[in-house]
């Protein structure tokens, strides 16, 4: 429904409801036992006959089937699922549903967005084409086509992270439609007892509310694998807080009764033949099946796969780093049994849709019995028995206190982060209205509280900012986001000082715009670099680094062009060039078959497309691999064509799959025109491709080559060509089409390429109140932390005690998801507070501390005060050396402060090489960074 008829007749929207999605009780009205039935709408959308029968509710109803009902329902619901047991069609179903009875958008948040496009492409090759993701991964072209399809109601699901939800530019679109429901994926990520919280989670409940208006809350459905009942009950009390709304709770436990659990102990020097060792054993290689090694880097993983090749195993790596086409081709050929073995990054790892994975490896501990579980799940989704091994090394623990200690934040820096943003507000004069990225709150922290890290620090300041706003000091608003000339004209820093040598500039500026030059010409072809950045690298201050990247412009430095790249394949089987060609062929033959079929087919009139028997109509033509689904996605391509144009047409037709074999098509223009408008297209692809081919250095050669350009370059090439200029009213419009076209038929993918940006936050300070960051403020944070320690102890409990009766393991797995936290730990941790309080683990506790034997040597390496001065004075052999070292190792083990902050002072070489050689022994590698000097 169009937004001015929802804003003029507010009735409007309530009668759809009332009359297509609300199910009324009369027993022979076809539409309600038809569509509001759930079984029949999976049968519809998906194919499938029933739900999945386990788990089940009290009622031996299968709890899928439960959640969808109530979802369908409009009701409020919380449904815990374990992974493998479906919660994607959770959503799905009842989204579907939705969108095809009232048009309304269901909006799904998660945290997932490495994951997103391989959900819009699982629905789209079930012919569902009505979902789509806006993320940060995107290129713009894509950016915009998605935000358009979702303005013009194109879009029933929309997959999005919290953090777009301050997106001004998707905000703007989602004004123009009505929301249906509400998801809430990983919806563990919004209670603060949850193992993995996200502070942008507590901002969607605020979202919605402000979003709904005088208006009812849509429905909201929270859905996650694991969740405690401490994080049941925070979920729960936010939306009641937030939302007034009660959820309804599905709790399907955390049990898989298909999967085998081992845990194997081994060593950093062992890790790698025990991979194989258990690979051997338990997958043989002459069964179906696969089996993922889940690594904690991406590094590891790396390793891992060369490993498992050098032993003949087909074996390869999987994570985000990987370009997308040789992601693409190592998913298939896992999927297609191919591969055996993908050793892959956690995150990343969640993305591998194969059912028949036999055996799951976890090469480190993970973090949390949540996240355990959730990875395992992976195995045996065909409910068949599968393996999950545990590689269980105490170092691995350590390595896991630290990665989660150093993501924390203290009181103090959150305070600092306040103070600093008052600063800001009291010498702009903003009057409480502060607009400013991350790097200039910190330019603003006067007295350093913020402990600096290039690499995290625009997280870890919003996430301070998110706690501040949760103790009611600030409110965060959308975000503003400024993009600044970023195409570079030069191609090194020679060049650049070449072109500012004449320059009528100060020497210390001309330092400072080649400073700024530097970072962009060694800047990757697609990251980002933020004005943050560039003011750390300059020394200029936030408005002068805006100045100064428009005098690189003036200075013919840069260009006030967008930059954009893309993976290209040439020299290879599947050039470029040729999937160019067969895609062109097999589109002109597609639509000639389309007309032959249904030639009296005029505009505005619907014909039946047999896919099936169009592949083979081609294929006897001889078209290479005519594929249905092929077909599918090039008559998709033609459903985009000529849209958006002055006159506000609709696109050449639509085209909704009806089942796996019939697409029903609708035309939106006479054939010739379709075929003309086709063509135009097709002859601009050809043209942009040749471009960026010509990108590349000469005689390349390979798939996923990075070909570098810019919009403006591209827009170039099509005005070059007389012909084309001459029969198009928009030339940048058919270069979108173009490009986009080009990365919906696979010839190319199309990356983001280098923009300079400033991420402004908007940032309202509380007037009234004046107050610093209290202990009381932090106390929340304070026991979330600690919460995080726990969950690595007893995801040691749950090895330790698997190395010995597995059984028993999986025993405290359950309790762990069933009992509270206080019920839990009388039970399978009774009188071990100090213990599992501390970041490190009891081993290691014992070498630092208990094996010292004397107490006063004990109370001196275990002293908690903060910021003290300690002076020991002893006589020669008395252990002041041993002391020291226990010192700094408790420092680094158990307080997990940052060894490069350590600096120990000796008396002369030996003594500090000797300090050295007894810090490496006690604690290993994370003695690496400590200083160690003579006087």
């Amino acid at each position: 429904m169009p937004p001015w008829v929802r804003h003029q007749f507010p009735e409007a929207g309530r009668l759809v409801r009332s009359l297509r999605d609300t199910a009324c009780t009369d027993p022979d009205c076809g539409w309600c036992r038809d569509r509001h039935d759930a079984r029949k709408e999976l049968k519809r959308w998906f194919g499938y006959d029933n739900f999945r029968p386990e788990p089940v509710d009290e009622d031996g109803r299968p709890m899928q089937q439960g959640i969808v009902e109530e979802a369908m329902a409009g009701r409020h619901v919380l449904g815990i699922l374990p992974t493998g047991t479906g919660k994607s069609l959770c959503y799905q179903i009842p989204a579907l549903s939705r969108y095809d009875k009232t048009g309304a958008l269901t909006v799904v948040i998660s945290p997932l967005v490495a994951l997103m496009a391989d959900q819009v492409s699982g629905l789209e090759e079930r012919g569902i084409e009505c979902c789509v993701t806006v993320n940060g991964l995107l290129s713009m072209p894509e950016r915009a086509r998605n935000l358009d399809r979702i303005r013009l109601g194109d879009a029933g699901i929309l997959l999005i992270s919290p953090e777009q939800l301050r997106s001004r530019s998707l905000r703007r679109v989602l004004t123009q439609r009505e929301i249906g429901a509400w998801v809430l994926d990983e919806a563990h990520c919004l209670s603060r007892w949850g193992h993995d919280f996200r502070p942008d989670y507590r901002y969607v409940g605020r979202f919605i509310r402000e979003k709904a208006g005088a208006e009812p809350i849509p429905p909201v459905l929270c859905l996650t694998a694991t969740a405690k009942p401490d994080v049941v009950e925070d979920i729960a009390r936010h939306f009641r807080d937030e939302l007034d709304i009660e959820l309804t709770v599905f709790d399907g436990g955390a049990e898989r009764d298909n999967l085998i659990f081992e845990v194997i102990p081994t060593t950093g020097g062992e890790k790698l033949s025990d991979i194989y060792q258990v690979l051997t054993s338990h997958l043989p290689a002459d069964g179906p099946g696969g089996a993922i090694v889940y690594c904690a880097t991406r590094r590891q993983s790396e390793d891992i796969a060369k490993y498992l090749q050098m032993k003949e195993v087909a074996a390869d790596r999987f994570h985000a780093g990987l370009p997308p086409e040789t992601k693409k081709d190592v998913q298939r050929r896992f999927i297609a049994g191919k591969l055996r073995v993908i050793s892959a990054t956690n995150a990343f790892g969640m993305g591998i849709d194969k059912p028949d994975v036999r055996l799951v490896i976890h090469a480190d501990i993970p973090g949390s019995l949540e996240n355990y579980l959730q990875e395992a799940g992976r195995a045996g989704r065909d409910r068949k028995s599968a393996r999950c091994v545990l590689l269980y090394a105490t170092d691995d623990v350590e390595r896991q206190f630290g990665m989660s200690a150093r993501s924390r934040l203290t009181r103090e820096e959150i305070h600092g982060i306040l103070r600093a943003l008052r600063n800001l507000d009291r010498k702009k004069r903003f009057g409480g209205d502060v607009v400013a990225t991350a790097g200039e709150i910190l330019d603003e922290d006067e007295e350093q509280a913020f402990g600096r890290d290039s690499t995290t620090d625009d997280t870890r300041v919003r996430t301070a900012v998110a706690w501040l706003e949760e103790s009611r000091l600030l409110a965060r608003e959308e975000n503003f986001v400024q993009v600044f000339p970023s195409s570079l004209r030069v191609s090194s820093v020679d060049e650049a000082k070449r072109r500012l040598a004449n320059a009528g500039i100060t020497d210390a500026y001309r330092r400072q715009l080649l400073g700024i030059a530097e970072a962009l010409i060694g800047a990757g072809a697609d990251e980002g670099v933020s004005t943050d950045e560039l003011m750390e690298v300059s020394g200029l201050s936030p408005e002068r680094v805006r100045g100064a990247l428009y005098d690189l412009e003036r200075f013919g430095i840069a260009s006030n062009d967008t930059a954009l790249t893309a993976f290209v394949h040439t020299g290879v089987a599947r050039s470029s060039r040729k999937r160019l060609e067969e895609a062109a062929a097999l589109e002109i033959a597609l639509i000639a078959h389309m007309r032959e079929t249904a030639p009296d087919l005029g505009k505005g009139d619907s014909a039946p497309l047999h896919l099936r028997i169009a592949a083979q109509v081609l294929r006897d033509r001889g078209l290479v691999d005519p594929l249905p689904e092929r077909l599918y996605r090039i008559v998709r391509s033609i459903a985009f064509d000529g849209r958006g144009e002055e006159d506000g047409a609709a696109g050449s037709l639509t085209v909704r799959k009806r089942d796996a074999e019939i697409a029903w098509v609708t035309l939106h223009r006479e054939w010739e025109m379709l075929e003309r408008i086709a063509g135009l297209r097709r002859d601009a692809a050809g043209r942009l491709l040749e471009h960026l081919l010509g990108c590349l250095a000469p005689a390349s050669r390979g798939t996923d080559l990075l070909a570098e350009t810019t919009l403006g370059k591209l827009l170039r090439e099509i005005e070059s060509d007389l012909v084309l200029k001459s029969r198009v009213r928009n030339p940048s419009k058919l270069l979108d089409r173009a490009l986009l076209w080009l990365h919906e038929q696979e010839v190319l993918r199309l990356n983001k390429g280098l923009a300079v940006f400033r991420p402004a936050m908007p940032i309202k300070l509380e007037q009234r109140d004046r107050r610093g960051f209290s202990k009381a403020d932090f106390e929340l944070l304070a026991l979330h932390y600690k919460g995080q320690v726990l969950q690595i102890h007893v995801m040691v409990e749950f090895a330790e005690r698997g190395l010995v009766a597995m059984g028993e393991a999986l025993r405290l797995a359950m309790d762990y998801f069933a009992l509270t936290e206080e019920e839990f730990l009388a039970r399978w941790l009774p009188g071990r507070d100090r213990e599992i309080g501390r970041q490190t683990t009891p081993s290691s506790w014992r070498a630092i501390v208990e094996n010292l034997k004397n107490p006063i040597q004990q109370r001196i390496v275990a002293d908690e005060r903060e910021q003290t001065n300690v002076l020991v004075l002893a006589g020669p052999g008395s252990g002041k050396t041993r002391v020291l070292v226990h010192r700094i190792a408790w420092l680094i083990r158990v307080r997990r402060e940052n060894p490069r902050g350590i600096l120990a002072l000796a008396y002369n070489r030996h003594a500090a090489v000797d300090i050295r050689r007894r810090l490496a022994k006690l604690i290993g590698q994370d003695s690496h960074g400590v200083t160690v000097l003579t006087c």
